[in-house]
């Protein structure tokens, strides 16, 4: 109402001005700027969440340090403000930005700066055209331009929602990959030629050299240092006619600006800086050509679908290096060339309500040396989370190799503000800093290998594909089922993966096969005994392997290496009143690796919670449970794995409002 009234005034200021005896009156700019803040503020809106949590974390058993901090919480209160200004369909403003309130320090805060989440303007034009400027997100296959993500099959809800927070932090959304910069698409339909037609092309920054931030207060990964800015350039078409047929192609290029280069130290000398800049520079291009076939829109085959599709990228990277005893004078360059095959098919048959089942397989053939970091980097690097002060401080890195690493702690907790009690605990200076596995930062080729040689992926999650889709140096079958009976009542998936190396890790280990099998049931139990609210239960089990003979002469430094790694899933969500709902959820992780010797890691999270709906859009969860993680060994010369056993009981209460 107060804006219809400043628009009348002001339009009667402007009336009264055109009737004035001065033939010359005009509009003063500032009434005119006036007018069209007053017009432009026509599409604002405003959306977000407020959230609070206390989450309490304690570590007890052999592997806990009694002589450190056994005890870690995280207290505070949130609002995330999402607000979009629209005063057209041309343009549109978007900004979400945080304000952040730490109950444990409250007193002594002073200093809590507004934390700008996403920054953009973003825009259409007649329906076809749109385009964005800043933050944005992009997703074309899996083997260009995409985020490998991870996922247990039929994940407990209880645990899911808390996956998906943590996931929400750094915006991990269906395998888009988050990027800022320029991004412009156009689609369209073009009867009678082509039934779509879709285009698109991105510039983004990926590294920045001014993120190497030595001391002071930090939201940043660790990882995003960089002693060189990276870039990135992409496009994409898409084409499909006879309403079943479709084609497709896509170009990257993934590049440094050695203009930017800053050194290592300050005591690098201007012949390393050439050095170094110039062997590490990437310039790496990515061709991709793919087609399709809906068969089930080409012809009519009754209660069938089916779609054939295939891809083939191809990788060119250029490698420069000096070689030793050339003073530095000629710059050696080769290109390494590398290709990844992707081909599928998509089967589905439903008859009536009482069957249904639906069939994803995929032959996948993708050499060594094929480079894509925006394929190939994972959204999910496993670190530790609660309780991290009682593990070493000494410690420059916090992943999956960690003393008191959880798959469960890494995959369900995320702490936006972390204040450390001491100095050193992030590797810096005693400053508030971020806990995240997962991360949006696009990793380097030399990043990526050093993530697979130091521990850092975590075999429970990422020993078969840690790359995702477009892993390089596999080959083999990649297969999903789902049957659904009496009309999806009963739900059963079933996964299969049957995969190896292509070229060895060294040049005298034989292959690494890979393979994966199991699978889940979900029972819609309010269906089946007439409950009106939500009511079921669902199992999975899933065993990931990965094996390599060894050399048989040389078994102290190629032993044959077993690695097997399962994991359970049991979920029970029943709603039980209109606005409560009770949830339980358990997991449980056994991994053996059996080298010279054999050591068995047992995981175990169970947590029972109550949901209740305070009023539309208002949500209160709380519940408690247990993390542990135990160690055995087979072999008496290695010294007691149970001396690493902990566990991790923990109180969750958290409230959500939505606006």
């Amino acid at each position: 109402m107060m804006k219809v009234v400043k628009i009348v005034s002001l339009l009667f200021v402007v009336t009264a001005m055109s009737h004035a005896t001065d033939s010359t009156a005009v509009i003063s700019p500032g009434v005119a700027a006036t007018i069209e803040r007053i017009m432009a503020k026509a599409g604002i809106s405003i959306d977000g969440v407020v959230r609070a949590q206390y989450l309490k974390s304690d570590i007890t058993g052999n592997g806990a340090d009694t002589t450190k901090r056994t005890d870690e919480s995280t207290e505070f209160t949130s609002v995330d403000f999402d607000i979009k200004a629209r005063p057209n369909t041309i343009t549109q403003g978007r900004v979400i930005f945080r304000m952040y309130q730490d109950w444990r320090n409250y007193m002594s805060n002073y200093d809590n700066p507004i934390f700008t989440r996403w920054l953009s303007i973003d825009g259409s034009l007649g329906g076809m055209f749109s385009y964005n400027a800043g933050d944005f997100k992009q997703k074309y296959t899996p083997l260009t331009l995409y985020t490998p993500d991870i996922g247990p099959l039929y994940e407990p809800d209880i645990f899911s929602k808390e996956r998906a927070d943590a996931q929400q932090e750094v915006f991990i959304d269906d395998n888009q990959r988050m990027l800022e910069g320029i991004n412009m698409n156009f689609a369209a339909e073009i009867d009678p030629v082509f039934n779509s037609l879709q285009a698109g092309i991105f510039g983004t920054r990926l590294r920045d050299v001014q993120t190497s931030i030595q001391n002071g207060d930090y939201l940043a990964d660790l990882i995003e240092y960089s002693p060189v800015e990276k870039y990135a350039m992409g496009s994409n078409l898409d084409l499909t006619f006879l309403k079943g047929v479709s084609v497709g192609g896509n170009f990257l290029w993934i590049f440094d600006n050695k203009g930017s280069f800053n050194g290592l130290s300050p005591n690098t000398t201007p012949a390393q800086n050439r050095l170094l800049i110039d062997t590490m520079a990437e310039n790496t291009r990515i061709a991709d050509v793919r087609g399709g076939v809906d068969i089930g829109k080409l012809a009519d085959i009754g209660n069938w679908k089916v779609r054939l599709d295939a891809e083939l990228a191809m990788s060119s990277d250029d490698s420069d290096y000096y070689l030793s005893g050339d003073s530095l004078n000629t710059l050696h360059t080769t290109t390494i060339t590398g290709n990844a095959l992707c081909g599928g098919a998509k089967v589905a048959f439903t008859s009536g309500e009482a069957f249904t089942i639906s069939l994803d397989a995929d032959f996948l053939n993708n050499g060594s040396n094929y480079r894509n970091e925006l394929a190939q980097s994972p959204d999910f690097i496993g670190k530790r989370i609660m309780n991290i002060e009682n593990d070493s401080l000494s410690t420059s890195t916090f992943n999956a190799a960690s003393r008191h690493y959880s798959t469960f702690d890494a995959m369900y907790r995320s702490v936006f503000k972390f204040d450390p009690s001491a100095p050193s605990a992030n590797n810096w200076v005693e400053a508030p800093f971020s806990k995240n596995s997962y991360t949006n930062v696009v990793y380097t080729q030399s990043e990526l290998s050093a993530l697979k040689a130091n521990g850092s992926l975590d075999p429970a999650l990422q020993l078969v594909m840690p790359f995702g889709p477009a892993t390089p140096n596999r080959t083999g079958i990649d297969a999903h089922a789902t049957v659904g009976l009496l009309n999806n009542l009963l739900q059963v998936k079933l996964v299969l993966a049957s995969l190896k190396e292509i070229d060895p890790d060294t040049q005298s280990l034989p292959l690494t096969s890979y393979a994966q099998i199991g699978g889940g049931l979900k029972i819609d139990l309010a269906g089946l005994i007439g409950w009106k609210l939500p009511f079921y239960v669902s199992s999975s089990f899933v065993r990931s392997t990965a094996d390599n003979d060894g050399i048989a002469s040389d078994s102290l430094s190629y032993p044959k290496t077993d690695i097997t790694s399962d994991f359970l899933c049991e979920n029970l969500y029943f709603k039980f009143w209109k606005r409560a709902a009770l949830l339980g959820g358990m997991e449980i992780i056994n991994t053996q690796t059996a080298t010279a010797y054999s050591v068995k890691q047992s995981q175990l999270m169970y947590e029972i919670g109550l949901e209740y709906k305070v009023a539309e859009g208002s949500y209160l969860i709380g519940s408690i449970g247990q993390m542990q993680v135990n160690y055995t060994n087979n072999t008496p010369a290695v010294p007691d794995a149970s001396l690493a056993d902990f566990a991790q009981p923990f109180v969750n209460l958290s409230m959500k409002v939505l606006f």
